[in-house]
């Protein structure tokens, strides 16, 4: 299944480092879907764009914390706008 409507989260991965600390919070670029895994686990899907081919974008699962994911704000055409005058303020000197 592929999706186009995507939006970024902040989430800490479920599991450990190779030296048993848990792992990060991360940032990843989900689809809509989400999967209750019970015992505060949920199951994202990830926007993977090494493995986009042909036919639209790919999406790899990655279970996190329930309770750590965070939505993010996609940047408003305001927020856009005002990066770009910043670059252009960057070109000039």
């Amino acid at each position: 299944m592929t999706t186009n409507s995507t939006t970024t989260i902040t989430a800490t991965p479920c599991g450990h480092d190779r030296h048993g600390n848990p792992l990060a919070a991360r940032r990843y670029v989900v689809d809509g879907r989400r999967e209750d895994w019970g015992e505060g686990r949920t199951r994202v899907f990830e926007h993977r764009p090494d493995l986009e081919f042909g036919d639209g974008m790919r999406f790899t699962p990655i279970v996190v914390h329930t309770d750590s994911i965070r939505e993010e704000p996609h940047p408003t055409e305001h927020d856009v706008a005002a990066a770009f005058a910043i670059l252009r303020e960057f070109h000039r000197h």
